[in-house]
């Protein structure tokens, strides 16, 4: 008798899942601790490599040296850029509702570079006071 010509209302689409903000500021944060890290390094192993052949037989090192002090404070940067990315990685991995994969990406990379960077200053003290034989 009745036909039904109705239609149920179509089904709205899923709303677009996005990579959380505070995960890609950590991503972002791990990228950059590692450039300064890597950029330190090269800068202080560089003035070492030419002190060492501009005078092989007894290198003196100036540690007041420009170049020094510049690799100084780009190395110390990065822990403290990693230490908020690791802040911003495990907020990103708490946060519903947005891709978490940035999140764990930064958490792991700076986590990653903290390790490192602890590693490091743990091998110059313990190579400095002669404990490793260095």
């Amino acid at each position: 008798m009745y036909e039904n010509t109705f239609s149920p209302p179509p089904t709205p689409p899923p709303p677009e899942v996005r990579h959380s903000k505070v995960g890609v500021a950590s991503f972002i944060l791990g990228i950059a601790s590692l450039l300064f890290l890597c950029v330190g390094f090269l800068i202080a192993f560089g003035y070492g490599m030419s002190i060492g052949i501009q005078n092989p037989m007894n290198p003196q090192i100036d540690s007041s040296s420009p170049l020094i002090l510049v690799a100084s404070a780009v190395m110390c940067l990065a822990p403290l850029l990693s230490l908020v990315g690791l802040g911003l990685g495990i907020a990103g991995m708490l946060e519903k509702e947005a891709k978490k994969t940035l999140g764990v990406i930064g958490l792991a990379l700076n986590g990653l570079i903290l390790l490192a960077y602890c590693s490091l200053t743990l091998v110059g003290l313990l190579g400095g006071g002669g404990i490793l034989g260095f």
